[in-house]
This record gives C-alpha cells, sequence and structure tokens, in this order.
C-alpha cells in the first residue's frame, strides 16, 4: 500500500473513507441535522392509509351484498302461488334473498306505500306515476309486491278500484330480503308500521322492476373501492419502506459519525 504524501491532509470525517453510505455523506457535507427515524407525518399517513382501508373494506362489503344478484339475474326458480304455500310444501323454492324466482299472487289489502315522486305535469296517468314503486301485501306470506306505478294494467286496475286490492300477478321477479339489502333499509320499517309486523317477524320484498343490467354503478363502486383498497395497501408498504430506508440511513449516519 503506498503512503500517503506528507502534503496530504488526513480525510475529514463523513468523508467516503468513513462513511461508505451516500446518503450519509451527503448529511455530513450538507451539514444538516439526520432525519428522525420514524417521521412524525410518516406516523400520520400510515394512520390515515389504514383508516382509509378499513372503510373501503367496509363499504365493499356493503356494496358486495348481493352484488352477483344485483348485476346477474341468475337461474329462474319456481316459488308457486304465494297464497297457496304451505310449511311443509317441499317442492317450492325458499324466500331466499337475491332468488329470482318465478310467482303467483293476488294482493290482500288496500293499502298501498309509493316511493319516489310521481310527475303532476304528466297528461296522462301512466306517466303520472311513471317511475314510481308501489308496494303492497300479497295474499299468504308475509311477501310485498313491489311493481312499477306506470305499467299499465296497474293504472287501470288503480282507475277500476282505487288502490291494487285484488290485484293479480303471475310473472318473474327478484325476491328480496329488506334487512340484508342496504337499498331497502328505510322500506322495512314503513312496510311493518304501515302493516302492523313485528320486527322479529321475516317479510320479503317481490320486486318486478329489478332489471341487474340498470344496477352497473353497483359494481363500478365496487371497482372504485376495490381499487382505494389496494392503493391504500399499496402506499402503506412504499411508506414502511421509506420507514426502513430512513432508518438504516440513520444508523449509517451514526456509525460514521465522529
Amino acid at each position: 500500500m503506498s503512503a500517503r504524501p506528507p502534503d496530504e491532509a488526513p480525510p475529514e470525517p463523513g468523508t467516503e473513507t468513513d462513511a461508505e453510505d451516500p446518503a450519509a455523506r451527503a448529511f455530513f457535507e450538507s451539514g444538516d441535522e439526520p432525519p428522525p427515524v420514524v417521521p412524525r407525518h410518516s406516523l400520520l399517513r400510515l394512520g390515515l392509509l389504514a383508516a382509509v382501508f378499513v372503510m373501503a373494506v367496509a363499504l365493499m362489503a356493503r356494496l358486495s351484498a348481493g352484488a352477483t344478484f344485483l348485476l346477474f339475474h341468475g337461474r329462474t326458480v319456481e316459488c308457486g302461488d304465494v297464497g297457496a304455500r304451505g310449511a311443509t310444501d317441499t317442492a317450492l323454492a325458499p324466500f331466499e334473498h337475491g332468488t329470482w324466482c318465478h310467482l303467483k299472487g293476488v294482493v290482500a289489502y288496500p293499502i298501498l306505500v309509493a316511493t319516489g315522486q310521481e310527475n303532476t305535469s304528466a297528461s296522462s296517468l301512466s306517466e303520472r306515476h311513471r317511475g314510481q314503486k308501489f308496494i303492497s301485501q300479497l295474499e299468504g306470506d308475509r311477501v310485498f309486491l313491489i311493481v312499477d306505478g306506470g305499467r299499465v294494467d296497474v293504472v287501470n286496475h288503480r282507475v277500476e278500484f282505487g288502490n291494487l286490492y285484488g290485484f293479480h300477478i303471475e310473472e318473474e321477479g327478484r325476491i328480496i330480503d329488506p334487512d340484508a339489502d342496504p337499498r331497502f333499509s328505510e322500506v322495512g320499517p314503513t312496510l311493518r308500521a304501515r302493516f302492523r309486523i313485528p320486527s322479529s317477524d321475516p317479510i320479503r320484498l317481490f320486486d318486478t322492476t329489478d332489471e341487474p343490467l340498470s344496477n352497473w354503478f353497483v359494481g363500478l363502486a365496487l371497482v372504485v373501492v376495490l381499487f382505494i383498497a389496494v392503493r391504500s395497501v399499496y402506499s402503506a408498504v412504499m411508506l414502511l419502506r421509506d420507514v426502513r430506508e430512513g432508518r438504516r440511513t440513520r444508523r449509517a449516519l451514526d456509525d460514521a459519525a465522529p
């Protein structure tokens, strides 16, 4: 090894001879104080990302409650005549939440619950109630019919009788448990109050207005929320990596200090 020339000054602390890490050398050359091992803003960001992830997962779970049946019809099952169903009739499909079924029935009460706003400026009753949904209880099990208020047969029946009492249906629709579907979270309590049904007794909705393709926003919301959850995890991983690098740099600075 060659000796250092007599006129060459000894290396200063913090030079490459004493600090192999480039980041450590940069700190010594600049004279700045080394950063804390875990910056305060990093802890705040990590907490925020954790909160975002928890909220995204909770929202995703809420949206995905029946998301598959919101987006697809599924297999049509035979639910029979709701007024003639017996407790021991095993040949008919049970009224499970999300089932797409073929059902017969007749409205058993004159009570009618309407959702949505009617168009008072429309020239016909069909146009006036288009977009509204009428709900009334069918005869037999506690199943409530949901129909489009603008349907011609619904309008004609209401014109003749003033309500939907005695209105017959035989068609396909979606069985909904209002206690399990956030879209109907306010409908269930309203129906229980109007028809005097205890909160402990299960009820079902037979929605003839359900159109899975019209629920595209549910699928879009799920994709957005899933992206947020994945992005928050990625950001948290990157943040932890930066914290680990900061600790490594701090150790290098401590080792290289004179």
